[in-house]
């Protein structure tokens, strides 16, 4: 009786055939898209009061749960300038304490933390009126690393679904690269702050509303205090 041939398919071959979708954050514009939409609503009333929000109930909206990877593309370290003035010090070691907070949270959600850039304090000029020197955070290259990432992603075959949370024009060449790889780009962007050049280039588009955010960060403090509450019988 001649042998017939049996096909033997291992689960990391079927596992291979499975969609693969990856959320590509731009680290910090998002989370200052995001302070912006709290400060509005009355949630807190700086940077320095969002130190959690729940990245996975906002893409949960229109992606299956646990069923996508979550990559936030930002810096570990932050170059902060020599200043002698105690409060501008203290200034800066809030920042430094916020980004290191951030970065614990999402870890617990089980976000990839991507290192692909510099975060440097970079002060305006004096107050013309008061004097008062403000200080901001400066992202560089991010962008260039995020993209970099994104098209190496798509030519490996590693995603084929591809989730871009950034609405900065530089991600245009990388957005075609994929998409002539054949891969699906969805552009997720801020209510009233998309960015028109990205939406006529990609394949969908989901709008983060102020509600949205709100609640994802209430989400965010709602699981943290029931980790630390108790229960009494």
């Amino acid at each position: 009786m001649p042998k017939i041939p049996i096909k033997i398919i291992s689960n990391e071959t079927e596992k291979s055939k499975e969609c693969r979708t990856i959320v590509y954050i731009d680290g910090q514009n998002f989370l200052h898209r995001c302070t912006e939409s709290l400060i509005y609503s009355g949630a807190i009333t700086s940077q320095q009061e969002l130190y959690n929000i729940d990245l996975r109930f906002i893409f949960n909206k229109f992606l299956s749960p646990s069923t996508y990877e979550i990559r936030f593309y930002g810096v570990a370290k932050v170059k902060i300038p020599k200043i002698t003035e105690n409060e501008v010090n203290e200034q800066y070691r809030k920042i430094v304490d916020n980004l290191r907070r951030v970065r614990t949270n999402f870890v617990k959600q089980g976000v990839i933390l991507k290192d692909v850039g510099q975060l440097k304090i970079r002060e305006t000029k004096p107050c013309k009126k008061c004097g008062y020197i403000l200080s901001e955070l400066q992202e560089k290259g991010v962008d260039v690393g995020l993209a970099s990432e994104l098209v190496k992603d798509a030519a490996l075959g590693l995603v084929d679904k591809i989730v871009l949370a950034s609405s900065d024009i530089d991600m245009l060449p990388a957005v075609k690269i994929a998409r002539q790889l054949g891969k699906k780009v969805t552009y997720v962007g801020f209510k009233y702050q998309l960015t028109n050049a990205i939406v006529k280039r990609t394949d969908d588009i989901f709008e983060i509303n102020r509600l949205v955010v709100l609640e994802a960060y209430t989400s965010a403090l709602n699981q943290l205090l029931d980790k630390h509450s108790t229960i009494e019988i």
